[in-house]
């Protein structure tokens, strides 16, 4: 079992594979206890109504109240208590992982995130309504919506990481990640930040270990070459779609990041592909 945040998987490619989902029982259980591999899989546990005590072994008291939603990783040992009388949840299990490992997202239970909005009831909602009507091809339909809740989980955690490390700089850091096809200059980043250039410049440094153009590049080549591997695109293309006007200088940068030019990236990709 390997440890990941949620901001990760705006990253990475996984797989789903285990899910199911429920809610409020007609007899809910008031006091519930938890052993050690009673539940091996990882769990979003939402209360639409009502205060929920969960007390996990080796940690404090967590309490949570409507719209929050709790993360309880697999295979942790807890008690939980309801201390209302109007008790309504929604809850989906699940297990992440790729062809080598699974993945887990901590060891410890919390609050993942407070839903202001209603965003990610209305989400759950939809999912345990699919589910539990089994409907022809209610699981692809479930899945599909459950992808778009982890969407949702994984940008803000990335969102909240982002303004808690780097607070000066964040809406830079944000605003070129969701932006990195388009044109910008230090100047627009730095108003965004209410600093001048070069502080911007130095704080961006610490935390790239590249100036925000080289990032924006970076982030280009990224998806840029994810495009080549894919094999649906030629190199000119890919460089066209990520913002690259100049083959010349499109080729350049790509092997300043991979360290090879996009021809033989290409070639290489293509050919371990076939194995």
């Amino acid at each position: 079992m390997v440890l990941y945040s949620f901001s990760d998987l705006c990253s990475k490619d996984f797989q789903l594979k285990y899910f199911a989902a429920a809610q409020t029982q007609k007899n809910p259980y008031r006091h519930y206890v938890c052993v050690k591999s009673m539940d091996n899989c990882d769990r979003f546990f939402y209360i639409k109504k009502g205060e929920f005590h969960i007390k996990q072994e080796g940690y404090e008291e967590l309490v949570a109240k409507e719209g929050d939603m709790l993360y309880l990783p697999g295979d942790c040992v807890y008690t939980s208590e309801w201390k209302s009388e109007e008790i309504e949840y929604l809850s989906v299990r699940f297990q992440l992982g790729d062809s080598n490992e699974d993945f887990s997202f901590s060891d410890k239970i919390n609050i993942q995130l407070h839903d202001k909005n209603g965003t990610v009831r209305d989400i759950l909602t939809s999912i345990v309504s699919i589910w539990t009507a089994d409907e022809v091809g209610y699981k692809i339909k479930a899945y599909s919506l459950f992808f778009e809740l982890l969407h949702y989980v994984s940008t803000k955690s990335f969102k909240s990481e982002i303004k808690h490390t780097q607070s000066d700089i964040s809406k830079a850091i944000l605003y070129i990640e969701n932006n990195y096809i388009g044109e910008f200059s230090v100047t627009d980043l730095a108003k965004m930040c209410g600093m001048c250039e070069s502080k911007l410049r130095k704080h961006f440094h610490e935390y790239a270990g590249m100036p925000p153009v080289s990032y924006r590049n970076y982030l280009r080549v990224k998806k840029a070459a994810e495009l080549i591997q894919s094999g649906d695109y030629n190199v000119g293309e890919a460089a066209e779609l990520t913002g690259f006007s100049d083959a010349a200088y499109f080729n350049r940068i790509f092997k300043t990041f991979m360290g090879e030019n996009p021809g033989a990236y290409k070639k290489k990709t293509q050919n371990f592909s076939k194995i």
